[in-house]
């Protein structure tokens, strides 16, 4: 049986940050209608990177480079995040944009009873669940980093990295600015430009359900770059292991007690 190799991310806070882009990108959405595509949002979240976790991009490039080493390496998104589902595949394709080429092997949403998104059997983050999800044997080790506590992934498979969440916000303001002042803009005619500004901010602070948005901070703290090291060291760690490599077989009459 193959021995695979799964790193696990969570996405909201773990990943990166994507409550004010996400707005945004609804509102611009609103605003524009169908010159809003993929490509397009592609290149307003380049307007935008720190929304993303510090190094992460770097830490991704590195995994899709033992990748190619190693075929038993996989690497899953497995998140609680119940919004469409298509918002979480949009931000695994933006990543793999950034990394230049494919990288995630599943993606694993939020849990919806009812609905054939995924096979998941509850909201709580479980082995089972992802071995159900994905297909991976039993067999499989997994680098599971998230921001929260899971007690259901503590599994002698599993390495466990709760990460410190990562929270930064830009102002709306500042964010519209930055938008407007963009090539970004050159899609709405000059004179629908400021009729525009008005709606996205009218949009912005009302936010998706009717409430107040208030943004929290604005900054990336001395920590977020630490963790950017840690999370590097736990990837390089995990993968060092060698145990993945296809072996040739060896005859042994002791047989191996499974703990799952």
């Amino acid at each position: 049986m193959r021995k695979y190799k799964a790193i696990v991310f969570d996405m909201d806070d773990t990943l990166g940050h994507f409550e004010e882009i996400a707005i945004f990108t609804t509102g611009l959405k609103k605003g524009l209608g169908n010159k809003v595509n993929e490509e397009y949002l592609f290149k307003v979240f380049d307007l935008f990177p720190k929304f993303f976790r510090p190094g992460i991009i770097d830490t991704l490039k590195y995994i899709k480079k033992q990748k190619k080493k190693d075929r038993l390496i996989k690497v899953i998104i497995y998140t609680n995040n119940m919004g469409p589902h298509n918002w979480t595949v949009f931000i695994k394709r933006y990543l793999e944009r950034k990394v230049g080429g494919k990288i995630f092997d599943h993606i694993i949403s939020g849990y919806k009873p009812g609905t054939k998104i995924n096979k998941r059997t509850t909201h709580y983050k479980t082995v089972p669940d992802i071995l159900k999800c994905t297909g991976l044997n039993k067999q499989t080790r997994f680098l599971f980093v998230d921001d929260q506590r899971h007690p259901r992934m503590m599994h002698e498979k599993v390495t466990y990295m709760k990460i410190y969440p990562y929270n930064y916000g830009i102002k709306f303001k500042e964010l519209v600015d930055r938008y407007m002042d963009s090539k970004l803009i050159n899609i709405i005619p000059k004179n629908e430009r400021e009729t525009f500004k008005f709606f996205i901010l009218n949009y912005l602070s009302a936010g998706l359900i009717g409430y107040n948005y208030k943004v929290s901070k604005t900054e990336i703290s001395k920590k977020d770059l630490e963790e950017d090291i840690k999370l590097r060291k736990y990837v390089k760690d995990f993968l060092k292991n060698k145990d993945t490599r296809r072996k040739k077989k060896t005859r042994t009459n002791r047989r191996k007690t499974k703990k799952y």
